[in-house]
């Protein structure tokens, strides 16, 4: 029965809201896998003569064969565990299949951002961490834990630029707090420097104050020989 106008609304609207209300505080499942994606290691990784930016990889996915993958990804790097579309799994809404690229054959995707249905750089791949297992689902939540690169996490992560400067200026320092003692030691020899000049100048006066009587005694002599 419809609830009279002004009263309180039926039990099946109090029991529609419940449920997007607990809809809206169900947090998201940082450890959810991915139906189709797998956990692969890039065992090799050589740059195309034939395509500029472009790059032949190998990846190991737990089978007896690597897989070979064509990718214009440029994060991607050789050791590092990357998320791995195989033949028959879809990505942006077409099927993988095994192919030739560029004159190389490629039976597979490694995926970014993007490719995961998450925000972030499409130019780059996402990066797994060590925990993750080799031909494991790879993880579906761009906030899991065993996400390094290309997910949320990724956002407060120094870029390369940020990272080589770091290593420059920590070459240029010393550890140990050497660069203070240095510094320090400067500073002491500055004031013994200081300290020897001013006695040199005390010693020349005092020279000089001698030698004062001295040559006033030599003039008086002179004016009584003559």
């Amino acid at each position: 029965e419809a609830a009279p106008k002004g009263g309180s609304p039926s039990a099946k609207a109090v029991a529609a809201q419940d449920e997007d209300e607990e809809e809206e505080e169900d947090p998201e499942d940082l450890d959810a896998e991915h139906e189709e994606y797998l956990v692969a290691e890039v065992v090799s990784l050589r740059a195309m003569k034939q395509k500029k930016g472009f790059f032949v990889c190998e990846l190991d996915v737990g089978a007896e064969e690597y897989v070979p993958v064509v990718t214009h990804l440029k994060s991607v790097q050789a050791g590092e565990k990357v998320v791995l579309a195989v033949e028959g799994c879809t990505v942006a809404g077409a099927e993988v299949v095994g192919e030739h690229v560029h004159s190389e054959w490629s039976a597979g995707v490694i995926c970014g951002p993007v490719d995961m249905g998450w925000p972030g750089d499409p130019t780059v791949c996402v990066v797994l961490s060590d925990d993750a297992v080799v031909g494991a689902l790879a993880p579906a939540c761009s906030r899991s834990p065993l996400v390094l690169k290309g997910g949320a996490v990724a956002e407060h992560a120094p870029s390369d630029g940020e990272e080589e400067g770091a290593a420059k200026t920590k070459g240029k320092s010393k550890p140990g707090g050497e660069d203070e003692e240095a510094e320090a030691k400067g500073k002491e020899k500055k004031g013994k420097a200081r300290a020897g000049e001013e006695d040199d100048e005390d010693t020349g006066k005092k020279a000089k104050a001698k030698a004062t009587p001295k040559a006033q005694a030599g003039k008086r002599g002179k004016h009584k020989g003559g």
